[in-house]
């Protein structure tokens, strides 16, 4: 991003001041968000964190249920990508306990599952989740809705 000299601060290209990094990038100055990636495919998780980190997301992986409620409650991701079909704890159970927990009751979840059952779905956004998108899926829908989730925290 292209920026301008203004004593401490710089005028990036969307016209924002914004603190310059020492090589002389436009920073925001905001932490950077954290998307906690829940899939049993090992590909879907990689595929997924590497499109996020081109994005500029920090991202943290669990392979299972539990892994994942335990990741939710050390990392306090700001989103997770939670798919439904896991070993150990289904996505729904993992949905209803972390809408339980006083630590990750307020972090936002999106579903990422092959699923194609309505009362699944209906159950998800029962416990919580914020939206569903639907395997396979256009990664511009994926980043569209993260972004989304993303900008409600701000």
């Amino acid at each position: 991003m292209r920026w301008e000299l203004l004593g401490d601060f710089g005028l990036c290209d969307d016209g924002e001041p914004r603190t310059l990094d020492p090589i002389g990038e436009c920073s925001s100055g905001q932490q950077q968000k954290t998307i906690l990636v829940v899939d049993d495919d090992e590909g879907m998780r990689k595929s997924l964190s590497a499109r996020l980190k081109s994005e500029g997301y920090g991202v943290a992986l669990a392979s299972d249920g539990l892994s994942a409620i335990s990741a939710a409650i050390s990392e306090s991701p700001d989103l997770i990508l939670l798919d439904l079909g896991l070993p150990t704890c289904d996505g729904i159970s993992v949905l209803g306990r972390l809408s339980d927990h006083p630590r990750t009751i307020s972090i936002p979840v999106i579903v990422v599952s092959g699923n194609r059952i309505p009362a699944m779905r209906a159950q998800a956004f029962d416990l919580g989740a914020r939206a569903f998108i639907q395997k396979p899926f256009e990664g511009a829908e994926l980043l569209r809705t993260v972004e989304e989730q993303i900008d409600l925290l701000d």
